[in-house]
């Protein structure tokens, strides 16, 4: 789509907050033209957590400690990714903006 650079610097410091955190196995970028972002009006990327078929994910993925640290790790990417790009963040701490608990509560709730 129109946004594919956006769509790479989104998915580069996703995964560099990912990586930095996670003690999964890293799978990469990957790019593919999925239904569900082919066509968003603004910067957008899917995020593999885990896989509920493998039992160490299962088991990780079944912790609300893991899904917080992944949601953490999911707002930090997009406030890094809006500093990157330009974009204005609130002072301080971006931690309490009201964007960034929307992207965590996202991020916990696609997980439950």
């Amino acid at each position: 789509n129109c946004r594919d650079a956006e769509n790479m610097a989104l998915a580069t410091a996703t995964h560099a907050s990912l990586v930095a955190s996670s003690r999964m196995y890293d799978r990469g970028i990957k790019r593919a033209r999925f239904v569900v972002i082919r066509d968003i009006a603004i910067p957008g990327v899917l995020i593999e957590g885990g896989f509920v078929s493998s039992p160490s994910d299962n088991i990780r993925l079944a912790t609300t400690a893991y899904r917080q640290q992944m949601a953490n790790c999911i707002a930090d990417a997009v406030n890094n990714y809006r500093n990157a790009v330009g974009a204005p963040v609130s002072s301080r701490s971006t931690r309490t903006s009201t964007s960034t608990r929307a992207v965590r509560l996202a991020a916990v709730g696609a997980m439950d």
